[in-house]
């Protein structure tokens, strides 16, 4: 499975997150909320996990599953968006 990483705001701060492509149109994710990773190339295990996300036919981006963190609306927006610019629209 292929991974990036990517930046969005979450609550206006820039967040760093870890993607990977898991089925199509399904992303899971890893927000790095403390320390900057700096390690070399990072594959997270189902169970690192803070979720999954998917975009809608209406083009919106939602949680499927249960996820470790709650996003707002917006940073859930936030974060499909930066997957469509590093990964999508390449």
């Amino acid at each position: 499975m292929e991974t990036f990483m990517t930046q969005f705001l979450m609550a206006g701060v820039k967040t760093v997150a870890t993607v990977q492509v898991l089925d199509e149109g399904k992303f899971g994710f890893v927000l790095h909320l403390s320390d900057p990773y700096e390690g070399g190339e990072m594959i997270p295990a189902d169970e690192d996990r803070d979720g999954v996300i998917q975009q809608t036919e209406g083009g919106r981006w939602e949680i499927i599953g249960e996820s470790k963190v709650s996003l707002s609306p917006e940073d859930l927006q936030n974060l499909g968006a930066a997957i469509e610019e590093d990964f999508l629209k390449t």
